[in-house]
Formats: C-alpha cells, structure tokens, sequence
C-alpha cells in the first residue's frame, strides 16, 4: 500500500546575506510546524543553522560540501526546496510565502505552487546567471485582466544583456516552460503559471513576427509602467514621447485600484557592488 503523500507549506525570509527558513505540515487549519532554521553568510562561507531538528523519517540535511557550493540566496532557496522534497514520507511543497514578524513565521498570502516550485521562485536569479541584473522593482499584486481569476503578482527587472532582444526572449519562454507553462493550451489573457515580457529596450524600436518593442501595451498597462517607474522614470518611450515616470502617473491617474498592494522583492541578486 503507497505511503500518503505529504503537503508541505515553506515559509522564507531573506537578509542581505542570510535566508532564513520554516516548514509546516499543510492541514484544514493552522500548518504545524515541522522544522525553523536559516542559512547563514550567503556570498562567503555559508552555514546551515537548524532550530528545530525535524521527527524521525524526515530527510538528512544537506551535507557541508553542499552547503559551501551556495554562491547566491538563488542557490540557497534551491538547496532547502531540494532537501524538503527527498524525505523518505513521498512530499511535495504546495505553497510558499515570505515573512518573519515577533519572532514567529506566518504566511502572508501564501502562493499555491506546483512540484515544480523551484523553478518558478527562482526564474528571475536564473535570469541572473545569464545576465546583469542591475535592478528589480517591488512585488505589486495587482488585478488580472481578461476572465475571472485570482490577483496578479507583478515585477520589473532591468538587465543587462550580451546578445541581441531575440535571445533574451527565447530565455524568458523556456524558464516559461520550465515553470510549466503550455501556451497552446491557455486561454487569452487566462491564468497562466508564469508570464515574463520583453517591454523596453533603451534606444531600440523593434517590429517582427514574434518580438515588438516597446511591447504594443507596455504605455497602457499600470502593472507594468509602475514596477518599471521605479527602475527607469526617465527613460522615453519613443511612440509616446513621454518618460514612462509620467506614464505610470497618468494610467494611476485614470485607475487608482489597478495595483492593490506591494512588498520589497524578497531576494537579493547578484554581486553587492552592483548598482
């Protein structure tokens, strides 16, 4: 008889140079706490701390050769997921949060996520890798457009990139598929588990069959013009002629309640010397 699989719920909290970290048992009511501990010195000599020893059965933790491989909070959140997903009881993560407040961890709006939560909480750092993250926005949760469906969690990021807007596209669609996305079988502007646009490059006006930029809707699109305001107010938009600063004053302007509420990005990227 097949063991029961186990729903796991993981709670996060990331420092400038720290992640900290609380797993629960998923249940109808409050999650019971499994394990709370946090990985330390994250970019010199990395540490795992453990404040609460998991029960029996529960996988080993991930060894000091391991440990020490961690380069990134990127690194880090992909070293805990894969040690919460070996035990031995058949578990999976079903949602994930961030915050840590009087010394107790609880979920603010915790994020329903599949088995492949790796790759969605880490699409961005991947982006990381690849290219120069300069900037990320805040996380705005904003209202969906097109069909009914659960609110939006939007973000900005400002790369630098050494290949042409094509290649960089193409990235953004496999960590789409990565994450488990199937655009043939979405609805038009449905729910969709992961969307990552190409909306502006500086000085650059492309049309072709499968990339415009700007993107058509970019100077239209409150959770878009904010999170990139806060990155870039001054550049142009070369259709419109204005800053996309002013932009995202005029759409707030004209809809106040697009954009709902809003929260730092809650990892840090790349080298601290970066600007």
């Amino acid at each position: 008889m097949e063991s029961p699989v186990q729903d796991l719920v993981v709670a996060l909290n990331a420092g400038s140079s720290s992640l900290k970290f609380a797993l629960f048992t998923a249940s109808d009511g409050d999650p019971s706490p499994l394990l709370r501990g946090q990985v330390e010195r994250i970019g010199g000599t990395p540490e795992l701390r453990i404040q609460d020893q998991p029960g029996a059965g529960f996988a080993k933790p991930p060894s000091e050769p391991q440990i020490h491989q961690i380069r990134d909070h990127a690194g880090a959140l992909k070293l805990l997921l894969d040690w919460f997903e070996r035990d031995s009881r058949d578990t999976r993560i079903v949602a994930a949060g961030h915050r840590v407040v009087h010394g107790g961890t609880y979920f603010r709006e915790p994020q329903k996520v599949t088995s492949t939560v790796t790759e969605k909480l880490t699409a961005i750092t991947t982006l990381a890798s690849l290219g120069d993250i300069v900037a990320v926005s805040r996380l705005w949760r904003t209202r969906p457009l097109g069909p009914e469906q659960p609110d939006y969690c939007n973000a900005a990021v400002l790369i630098g990139w050494n290949n042409d807007a094509m290649s960089l596209l193409r990235t953004c669609h496999q960590l789409e598929v990565a994450a488990g996305r199937n655009r043939s079988t979405e609805q038009r502007w449905g729910p969709r588990v992961l969307d990552l646009d190409l909306l502006m490059v500086r000085d650059l006006v492309w049309r072709g069959p499968e990339l415009d930029l700007p993107h058509p809707r970019f100077h239209q699109r409150a959770f878009a013009l904010v999170p990139s305001a806060e990155l870039v107010p001054e550049w142009i938009h070369p259709f419109v002629g204005q800053t996309i600063g002013e932009l995202a004053e005029e759409v707030l302007r004209d809809d106040p309640g697009a954009l709902i509420s809003s929260e730092p990005f809650p990892f840090a990227l790349g080298s601290p010397n970066k600007t």
